[in-house]
């Protein structure tokens, strides 16, 4: 077991190291161009590449919810654990791919779905929620057919699971919304939605899907999404985000009605990230554009946001944690709720290679 404190009144010293860590040369896809890189030159953080089993927490810091990180230069899934008590714990498990992205946990069948992108499916992935979790009882249940190409995002609504393609040379720049119906222990496919836009991350929320528009500062919403009937998907509205340079991540959380983004701005750039929160989100977007006064924002050097590629929020502790993708070659950063804009240091870090999609369940 590994276990992390948070901050709250002691900036720990290990944060100003990392500033000074070799800038990122990754392209517009995230690529992770050196295989060796080093990840323990923070003594004060836990290398992810460690194994690690069973989590076996103390009775009085019981895990209450619980983020599962991507990584798309290993094949490790990164479980981090949070607690009443406000600390967090890791370990990992195997898996399928040394190239995953997109992360969704059904809680009606327990079971952890991923964007594989080095097989180009989805794969399933049982006994993940346990409180005291066992990497060793985690097993590959199933597993959809190749269907899709440079897989980013994934999401659910209601029975069918949507993958979201990034257009590229492999797929003939085809940005696409593959749809799989998951029926017991199989994932079949079901259509191919194309869309006129650069797809990343995706999510649902009842009917409706928030989309990504990559390379632009724009958010896609479909309202009826699973009616679609044409292969061609058309968004219903476009949301504008004022000041965002280039989005990736988004997180919606509708019993507060919050949105989440961050902004990658330039992929080459080594301290430009923005987190942008979005409160009573519906009424931000009836105008189609979110403007500066509707969003709450965290970015500058002390936030250690390079290229932040995607984000989750824990309603139990109020925390937002990012899938850091440049900084130290990937990085799991968490930062407590802002209530105004700052250049905030996060509460809390980890060396993740890799970093590429994170989501959270409550337990």
């Amino acid at each position: 077991m590994k276990k992390i404190t948070y901050r709250y009144s002691i900036i720990f010293a290990a944060i100003l190291s990392l500033l000074v860590i070799a800038g990122c040369t990754n392209n517009d896809n995230m690529e992770n161009t050196n295989d060796n890189v080093d990840t323990t030159t923070n003594t004060d953080m836990t290398d992810a590449n460690d194994d690690s089993t069973d989590m076996n927490m103390d009775d009085d810091s019981l895990a209450i919810g619980r983020f599962f990180a991507s990584s798309n230069t290993m094949n490790t899934i990164g479980v981090f654990d949070e607690t009443e008590n406000n600390s967090v714990s890791y370990m990992s498990f195997t898996a399928n791919g040394e190239d995953s992205d997109g992360l969704y946990y059904d809680t009606s069948s327990d079971l952890l779905y991923q964007t594989n992108r080095s097989e180009n499916n989805v794969v399933a992935y049982t006994n993940t929620t346990d409180t005291n979790l066992d990497s060793n009882a985690i097993e590959t249940s199933f597993m959809s057919t190749s269907n899709f190409s440079n897989g980013r995002g994934l999401t659910m609504l209601d029975d069918k699971l949507i993958v979201a393609q990034d257009g590229n040379d492999e797929n003939e720049n085809q940005n696409s919304l593959a749809v799989y119906e998951v029926n017991g222990d199989e994932i079949e496919f079901e259509n191919a939605y194309n869309t006129d836009f650069n797809l990343w991350g995706i999510e649902a929320n009842d009917d409706i899907l928030f989309a990504i528009i990559d390379n632009s500062n724009t958010l896609a919403i479909f309202n009826e999404f699973d009616d679609l009937e044409e292969d061609l998907a058309v968004q219903d509205s476009t949301v504008t985000v004022e000041n965002l340079v280039r989005t990736h991540g988004l997180t919606y959380y509708p019993e507060n009605d919050m949105m989440i983004l961050t902004d990658i701005w330039s992929a080459e750039s080594d301290s430009d990230g923005w987190i942008i929160v979005v409160n009573n989100f519906m009424d931000a977007i009836e105008d189609e554009v979110i403007s500066a006064d509707e969003q709450i924002v965290i970015s500058g050097p002390n936030s250690l946001l390079w290229n932040p590629v995607d984000v989750a929020y824990s309603p139990e502790t109020n925390i937002i944690m990012v899938a850091e993708r440049a900084n130290a070659w990937g990085q799991i950063l968490g930062f407590m709720m802002p209530t105004q804009n700052g250049d905030t240091a996060p509460d809390y870090q980890y060396d993740f290679d890799g970093a590429s999609a994170i989501y959270f369940t409550e337990l």
